[in-house]
């Protein structure tokens, strides 16, 4: 005569013995009751944990990247305020925007004070491949009344649909102790009604004739459709024909996210969950200590 016989789940649902495997001496059948109860969750839901990492993981290598845009750039090469317009140097740099520095109308540089002067610029932050033809820079120059003034100048630029910004160019002073000695960067979002200083602060500027790279956190200025930028110098008490700022290669990076890869990411964390959809539903499902589990059956 034949018989047969359930398998049940090793986990101790449905079997005496495997509840009895889990009592230790003196215990109780109701202390056991309470262990076997107590303990059987964490079992069930080992995989979730798995999965949560998984999942987490995959975010992670499928996170948005981010393009950084070149928007403004001033070469100041061909004696001009005007930047660098689209697609630049190689034709690399398809979103440059046309813009044009100005003098501060509220702390305007005094006269003969913001110049083109060619042979004395630099290669430090310049985008490649632009290759100078005059070499020229910016010149800034200070006040003659012998008190430290505050000098800007600014121009405008686009930042709309942008995350972060950043200001960066190169710097060079010397003279004879009397020029610049600090700057600082703002931006206004609302057309120039007010200016908010970058974290950066007032930066002290480093006076051995050599060029040094300036970088400034704009990002309070992104997403602004007519972005406002001023930059500041102090500290000069003289216009002494020895003393010299120059300013190069100025430029304004921006970070935008890339759609595809940000909906590529949502769909590798939704897709691994769907994955796992089965496990979820049956650790939800209520469950008693040692209930019989349904198994599949054997001859013998």
């Amino acid at each position: 005569m034949r018989s047969f016989k359930k398998f049940l789940s090793p986990d101790c649902r449905g079997s005496s013995v495997g509840c009895t495997s889990l009592m230790s001496p003196g215990d109780t059948p109701a202390t056991t009751e309470v262990r076997s109860r107590s303990s059987l969750p964490f079992r069930r839901f080992h995989w979730l944990f798995g999965a949560v990492a998984g999942a987490f993981l995959l975010a992670g290598a499928l996170a948005p990247r981010a393009d950084a845009d070149v928007l403004v750039y001033f070469n100041f090469e061909g004696n001009t305020f005007t930047s660098v317009p689209a697609p630049g140097p190689g034709g690399l740099y398809p979103f440059l925007q046309n813009q044009t520095i100005l003098n501060s109308p509220t702390d305007p540089f005094p006269p003969g004070g913001l110049l083109l002067t060619p042979l004395v610029g630099t290669i430090l932050n310049e985008l490649i491949p632009d290759v100078p033809t005059t070499n020229t820079a910016l010149e800034l120059r200070g006040n003659t009344n012998v008190t430290g003034t505050l000098n800007c100048f600014l121009f405008g630029v686009n930042t709309a649909g942008d995350v972060q910004a950043s200001l960066s160019f190169a710097l060079a002073s010397l003279g004879n102790g009397s020029q610049f000695t600090q700057m600082e960067v703002r931006y206004s979002t609302n057309g120039g009604a007010n200016f908010t200083v970058t974290p950066e602060g007032l930066v002290t500027i480093t006076q051995d004739t050599l060029y040094h790279l300036y970088t400034f956190d704009i990002s309070g200025a992104a997403n602004t459709a007519n972005a406002l930028i001023e930059v500041c110098f102090t500290g000069s008490t003289t216009n002494n024909a020895n003393n010299h700022t120059y300013l190069d290669n100025l430029q304004i990076n921006a970070i935008v996210p890339e759609p595809a890869t940000v909906i590529g990411g949502v769909l590798g964390v939704v897709g691994l969950c769907w994955h796992q959809r089965r496990r979820l539903i049956r650790s939800l499902l209520p469950s008693g200590g040692c209930r019989t589990k349904a198994g599949r059956w054997r001859r013998t």
